[in-house]
């Protein structure tokens, strides 16, 4: 890994050849898209905002050429360089830009924050009732399909099921992309520490806590949705999914510093992803246990 690392700083083609090569066979392996934009995040951090800038940039008019060759479209190659570049690429170069700036992980992922929320808004406002528009979707796109496959559902079963779907979508979009930000994130800094500042990555991830005033903005918004009505409520439910989201990734980082702290083994972590997997109920609590902590500060009394 640290060579693949070395490869990237070598120069700005070669950068430019794995963000694209990443990017394109992400249609084929989703989970490559991130190592494309960790390629964007490294050089970022590496060698500041206007180089990364270059690279994004470098690696939209490659894709671009080749969307069109493939495509045979220019309008389908806009749209796919359009969207690879406001969705994976530029946030990334943003967070990047602010984690080099602040040195500070809580820094970062508080900014993450901020974008998520602002794409939740922008839902919001550009489809006007998200509900109605998801729910139109689903009915238009899944329904016949479901309704074809033979399989006994229950009379409302569909129905029902689309409704929980078009209620949570959206809250969800905002959730993967702050989670989609931040691997990649993670991702570049961890190969910059592994080629300048061994180890450091670690101690950066396991010492992650959150502002406690993010937290007094999460029970805010938690007492607004009590009292909301139904459209202002639907957009609330949907901006607190993003900040728990962001006290879920602290709770991991919680979790990872009191296993490093304790010495206990790293398998207990790997039982935790993949419960994560099976029981999405165990994110919850993972946020429950960030936002605790940026109020008590755990690990600081553990080391006590």
């Amino acid at each position: 890994m640290r060579a693949f690392a070395n490869y990237i700083l070598r120069g700005r083609w070669s950068a430019t050849l794995v963000v694209v090569t990443a990017a394109i066979l992400s249609l084929v392996l989703p989970l490559l898209s991130s190592i494309s934009s960790a390629a964007v995040a490294l050089v970022t951090l590496r060698h500041g905002a206007r180089e990364g800038g270059l690279i994004v940039l470098f690696s939209t008019a490659v894709l671009l050429a080749v969307a069109a060759v493939m495509q045979q479209d220019g309008t389908g190659a806009f749209v796919t360089a359009g969207v690879l570049f406001a969705v994976l690429w530029l946030p990334v170069w943003l967070l990047s830009i602010v984690l080099r700036w602040s040195v500070s992980l809580p820094i970062a992922l508080s900014f993450a924050g901020v974008i998520g929320l602002v794409a939740v808004t922008a839902m919001h406002v550009a489809m006007g009732d998200v509900y109605a528009w998801w729910r139109d979707v689903l009915d238009a796109g899944l329904g016949p399909i479901l309704e074809q496959s033979g399989v006994p559902f229950k009379p409302g079963q569909i129905e029902e099921t689309f409704d929980i779907l078009a209620r949570s979508i959206t809250g969800v979009i905002g959730s993967a992309l702050v989670i989609s930000m931040m691997i990649a994130l993670f991702i570049g800094r961890w190969w910059q520490s592994l080629l300048f500042n061994e180890g450091g990555f670690q101690r950066e991830f396991h010492a992650l806590r959150l502002d406690k005033r993010i937290a007094y903005g999460a029970l805010v918004l938690m007492g607004i949705a009590l009292f909301a009505d139904s459209g202002a409520g639907s957009i609330v439910q949907d901006l607190i999914v993003v900040v728990m989201t962001l006290f879920m990734i602290h709770g991991l980082g919680l979790l990872h510093g009191i296993v490093a702290a304790k010495g206990i083994s790293g398998g207990w972590l790997v039982a935790v992803y993949i419960l994560m997997v099976i029981l999405p109920q165990l994110a919850f609590l993972l946020a429950i246990a960030g936002l605790l902590d940026s109020q008590f500060d755990f690990r600081s009394k553990i080391k006590a």
